[in-house]
């Protein structure tokens, strides 16, 4: 199809017409909402989706609190995150309220508050320690055990369990009348809504029990400090595996695992798994209740993609996990959209028409340029509408494409007005 043709210029009118009805309804959608996650594809725009909304909801009088993930650094100086901030070293991982000087400077009056919450993994997992372990001496084991700080450093999986430790933790705080979550940049999406089952799922399963016996680990041990536990789990070691209690295949697995990695780092994750033991309860606990969480009527999530054929797939599993979970889909935010009418005119028209204003050269370039940019919008409307149609969305929230980042708070509000809509 040619662009220009009626078929394509009656799929444009139908994605504006649903990007216009999208438009407010993103309000009524949030209406008693206190949790809104957003989710998606990385590279998608969803810490700046997150970050706008959060200041939307402010406006409009409410006390938010935007979790971030990794905002780029002159959106985290708009938020008043950047490291020369008054609160210091302090910034990472605690509410940090956005400045009114900030505010003012961008011309922004909110009758609520805004305050913003950079995610860091290693704060958060110390947080949960200290909070879940039993007493000082299992405290300390599991910050200096080198398989926890392994966890806690590495990027697969452990930014998921943070951020939903996160989420948890503010909302049971009360300090806040709304939470919006960006979530982290995962491969997949889905990584993120199946973090609380998966953590349950391994704290309950029976692999934890049958390392610790494979380790010579007994139930009624706590972590000693120091290389005399090392060594005295190395020891039990060669015992261990030799007991009838293990089938063949752990045992041979255990083995080889401590042939390869060595007996210190087997005792390492022994000693790691002891202490996971000793809290399970409690770790079990939470991560049922954010499970719990997450399906409240109070929660929703937006799902935030773009109008490329990957993200938009995957935006589509995401939609559909969303079901399968039972968790709440709030709705559907599109951004970087290539918006405008087809040309009327063919492109050699379009150019020789330009050419008796601009001259000959000037006008061809200005023709292509004209029918490069419309094929790039029919081809996001093509894309929209389908995504569009297997998720049965019909007021979907189109953000249009825009020169360079969103970096300060003024462009941070006219995102708001387009994800929201104009206040009564």
């Amino acid at each position: 199809m040619a662009p220009g043709t009626a078929g394509e210029r009656e799929r444009a009118d139908r994605a504006a017409a649903r990007a216009a009805h999208g438009v407010g309804q993103l309000r009524e959608r949030l209406e008693g909402k206190r949790i809104c996650i957003c989710a998606g594809p990385g590279g998608v725009g969803k810490t700046t989706v997150s970050a706008a909304l959060a200041l939307g909801l402010a406006a409009e009088g409410r006390r938010v609190a935007v979790v971030t993930i990794d905002p780029a650094r002159r959106l985290a100086g708009a938020l008043g995150l950047r490291p020369g901030h008054p609160a210091g070293p302090k910034a990472a991982g605690a509410p940090l309220q956005v400045p009114a000087a900030l505010l003012e400077a961008a011309g922004i009056e909110l009758a609520g508050e805004l305050w913003a919450v950079t995610l860091e993994a290693r704060g958060t997992f110390d947080r949960l320690v200290e909070e879940l372990a039993p007493d000082r001496r299992t405290r300390e084991a599991v910050r200096s055990n080198r398989v926890y700080r392994e966890l806690i450093a590495g990027e697969a999986g452990s930014q998921e369990i943070a951020a939903v430790a996160e989420l948890y933790a503010l909302a049971r705080s009360g300090r806040f009348e709304a939470i919006v979550l960006d979530t982290p940049p995962a491969v997949h999406a889905i990584d993120f809504l199946e973090a609380p089952a998966k953590l349950a799922s391994f704290l309950e399963s029976r692999a934890i029990a049958m390392f610790l016996a494979a380790a010579g680990v007994q139930e009624d041990e706590a972590p000693a400090a120091g290389g005399g536990r090392a060594r005295s789990v190395a020891r039990a070691l060669p015992r261990a595996i030799r007991t009838r209690a293990l089938s063949s295949a752990t045992a041979i697995l255990l083995a080889l695992f401590a042939r390869a990695t060595g007996l210190e780092v087997v005792s390492e994750l022994a000693d790691f798994l002891r202490v996971i033991a000793l809290a399970g309860d409690p770790l079990r606990a939470r991560a049922h209740a954010v499970e719990a969480l997450l399906r409240e009527d109070d929660a929703t999530f937006l799902i935030v993609t773009t109008p490329e054929h990957g993200p938009a797939r995957e935006a589509q599993a995401l939609h559909q996990r969303l079901l399968d979970l039972g968790l709440p889909y709030g709705g559907l935010v599109v951004n970087r959209v290539h918006s405008g009418q087809a040309p009327s005119l063919s492109e050699a028209r379009a150019r020789a028409s330009l050419a008796r204003v601009a001259g000959v050269k000037m006008g061809a370039r200005l023709a292509a340029n004209l029918s490069d940019f419309a094929k790039l919008a029919q081809g996001d409307a093509a894309v929209v509408e389908a995504l569009c149609d297997s998720l049965a969305e019909g007021a979907p929230i189109c953000v249009p494409q825009v020169e360079g980042e969103i970096e300060d708070l003024r462009a941070l509000a006219d995102l708001a007005q387009r994800l929201l809509g104009a206040g009564e």
